[in-house]
């Protein structure tokens, strides 16, 4: 991997958790939910986040680490997608 200081450097700001800050509020105000229901979406976010570490570790290993990147980014995108695009919480 010839780019590996840029997925460090993605890896290091995605770490930094810029956005924090402004969760909780954007979903309260702009979505219109309750903290209750923001901390049920992160919930299910974590969930989601711990089952699939071991698949995309296998995808990574059958066919490539820069693959499971893209899989992963494409996922990532989607999420954020259905975030913006979905306007109820139920």
């Amino acid at each position: 991997m010839r780019d590996i200081h840029l997925i460090y450097l993605f890896k290091f700001l995605k770490s930094m958790y810029f956005f924090s800050g402004v969760l909780i509020p954007f979903f309260t105000e702009w979505g219109g939910i309750t903290f209750f229901q923001v901390m049920l979406l992160q919930t299910w976010f974590v969930f989601w986040t711990a089952i699939l570490e071991v698949p995309t570790g296998a995808v990574a290993d059958r066919w490539g680490y820069k693959t499971s990147i893209i899989y992963g980014v494409a996922i990532n995108v989607l999420a954020v997608i259905v975030y913006v695009l979905v306007k109820s919480f139920f």
